[in-house]
């Protein structure tokens, strides 16, 4: 398949270049037309070196990809003062755990607690306004109804009395006097009217004082609500700038908390798998500080843009509570792809040679021939993949390759 065609693809390349390599050392040495072609310097006989050796083998192996990212809180937030004030106390530490509302800083706040109770006495003087506004428009109103029975009772009579004069029955001089009332009684009238309206225009204006007032109330209330900072949720303290006595201004940053049972891996993963990653997707987290440990995370958000610039997309992956993950942390996360043939060699037969790695081969020759090897990634059963460099069915000595040497007889003894 794909990868075995690969690495097969790679045994060659391999295999030309030490022939290539080869030639050039048989030119180097100015060796004629006559000598024979270089051969591999073989170390001097000597007592074989009893080993044990296992198989380089294509086996199916889980095809994952790996992407690296940092911790961070699902929640976090820095509170700041939001009114001047001298700090009075505080009442947690760095390291310590808060519940949700819990009070962290204590600002002074008398000249808050003197403003408020100014609002208090504003609105008391206020509502007696408004009292006294209702009394009066209650007195205007009496004042209209008495004045409307005076005008109706003068209109009724003034045309009594023009019957009257029309009879010759009054003098005019009587009609002209009760003209008067009448007109008296709507004049008395109109200004009951006018009154009340003034009445209740004073009402309007008491109840909109009083709603002033009030709201001056509340905002002192709110600034008095602000010289206590609380814990907008519950979490663990990182960052802790309060100390008693300081002067706080608004903005000035105070505390800093986190969310401690919402941790998360930022991973950065390649482009080319925007398509194969799904929230929900499961994944295997290792964090560096927790060095051993894997733990079982879950996708739950994918960043829908890929970054122009390393040509990787941001996945965040929810961390179970016994990662004991902190903000800042590296981690890795390996996301599960199927299954794919894979070249892989035991572990134990990997040695460095300088700034070389490969292993030693058992020859069908009963020596020992060193092998460099490009080594990809590193199974939990002790088993690396093997890139290029050795080939399916290699026998790679596993034991005593501290004493081998490049062409050293060697014993493989049966497991």
């Amino acid at each position: 398949m794909r990868r075995a065609e690969k690495i097969k693809e790679g045994m060659k390349r391999a295999a030309g270049a030490v022939a290539i390599a080869a030639l050039l050392a048989v030119a180097a040495g100015g060796c004629s037309p006559h000598k024979k072609e270089a051969e591999r310097v073989i170390a001097p006989d000597a007592a074989a070196i009893k080993a044990t050796a296992e198989r380089v083998i294509l086996e199916m192996r889980p095809a994952t990809v790996e992407a690296t990212g940092t911790v961070t809180s699902g929640a976090r937030s820095v509170l700041s003062a939001k009114v001047s004030g001298h700090v009075k106390r505080t009442l947690a530490e760095v390291g310590d755990r808060v519940a949700k509302g819990s009070l962290l800083v204590e600002l002074d706040s008398r000249e808050i607690e003197a403003a408020a109770e100014q609002a208090r006495q504003g609105v008391e003087a206020a509502e007696q306004g408004a009292l006294e506004a209702d009394e009066g428009v209650a007195a205007a109103r009496a004042g209209v109804d008495a004045a409307k029975a005076a005008d109706e009772l003068a209109a009724a009579t003034f045309a009594r009395y023009e019957k009257l004069l029309a009879d010759k029955s009054v003098s005019r001089q009587e009609y002209e006097q009760m003209e008067a009332k009448r007109k008296m009684a709507a004049a008395e009238l109109a200004r009951a009217r006018n009154g009340l309206a003034g009445a209740e225009a004073g009402k309007r204006r008491a109840a909109a004082m009083v709603e002033q007032a009030r709201q001056a109330l509340r905002q002192a209330e709110v600034m008095r609500g602000h010289a206590a900072v609380k814990a907008p949720f519950a979490g663990i303290v990182t960052e802790k700038q309060a100390e008693t006595g300081q002067l706080a201004g608004p903005g000035a940053p105070l505390y800093a908390i986190e969310d401690d049972a919402d941790y998360r891996l930022e991973a950065a993963v390649e482009e080319s798998m925007f398509s194969r990653v799904s929230v929900g997707d499961e994944a295997q987290i290792e964090l560096d500080a927790m060095a051993g440990k894997t733990f079982s995370g879950r996708v739950i958000e994918i960043s829908p843009t890929v970054d122009p610039a390393t040509r990787k997309f941001i996945v965040k992956i929810k961390l179970p509570g016994e990662s004991m993950a902190r903000s800042g942390m590296y981690g890795r996360a390996r996301f599960s792809l199927g299954e794919e043939e894979t070249l892989t060699a035991p572990a134990g037969a990997m040695v460095k040679r300088g700034q070389m790695e490969g292993a030693f081969v058992a020859g069908a020759d009963g020596r020992a021939y060193f092998r460099v090897a490009k080594v990809g990634r590193r199974h939990a059963d002790g088993r690396v993949e093997i890139l290029s460099g050795l080939s399916d069915g290699d026998a790679v000595i596993t034991s005593g390759t501290d004493r081998l040497r490049d062409g050293m007889k060697v014993e493989i003894e049966q497991r």
